[in-house]
């Protein structure tokens, strides 16, 4: 019986050091993708449930759709980026970027089409230019975009299928009122 015991409670402190040991590395993981933009929280003056929160985003979009982390609120991927919207405020700004004061809109450079997670171009955004790209949108509800693509080209919108839903009027356009609860994937061009 005692041998039995014995057996037992070293089994039972086995299964708590790698329980320990496990814990202790997610931990330290978090800490150290979080760290590395640490400062760019500091600056915004972020608090650190800001911070868990935009940090909870990008993990669950990385996870979901790919691409690499460059800033506190921005992913990269090849042809393009998903850009957080701070927690407490209306639009999307870098984080990482040089000058990182609050934003009044999310500028939709030229040659690229824009998705925004809210009405009249605030919240999140999803900014794509690589022509023949079906990009995954993750938005759903009332949002709004902008085609600023070269003149004449026309964005689709795709269901869940890949079957054509709709197309932008040519670049430039834009729709302030949009609805993307339809839509899984934008092909900019």
């Amino acid at each position: 019986m005692k041998t039995r015991f014995k057996a037992n409670a070293a089994a039972v402190a086995a299964v708590l050091v790698m329980l320990t040991t496990a814990i202790g590395t997610a931990h330290a993981s978090t800490d150290s993708v979080q760290g590395s933009f640490a400062t760019q929280a500091r600056s915004a003056r972020l608090t650190s449930a800001q911070v868990q929160k935009l940090q909870g985003e990008v993990n669950a979009y990385v996870a979901k759709s790919g691409g690499k982390q460059v800033s506190l609120n921005k992913v990269k991927f090849k042809g393009g980026s998903m850009l957080f919207v701070v927690p407490g405020e209306k639009y999307a700004r870098d984080l990482g970027a040089q000058s990182s004061q609050v934003a009044s809109t999310y500028n939709c450079k030229y040659g690229h089409f824009c998705a925004y997670s809210k009405t009249w171009y605030a919240g999140s955004v999803k900014d794509v230019s690589a022509c023949g790209t079906n990009y995954y949108i993750s938005f759903t509800g009332p949002g709004s975009w902008k085609n600023n693509q070269t003149t004449g080209l026309r964005a689709q919108f795709l269901d869940k299928y890949f079957n054509w839903i709709d197309s932008t009027p040519n670049a430039y356009s834009a729709d302030p009122n949009g609805n993307w609860t339809p839509v899984y994937y934008v092909n900019p061009c």
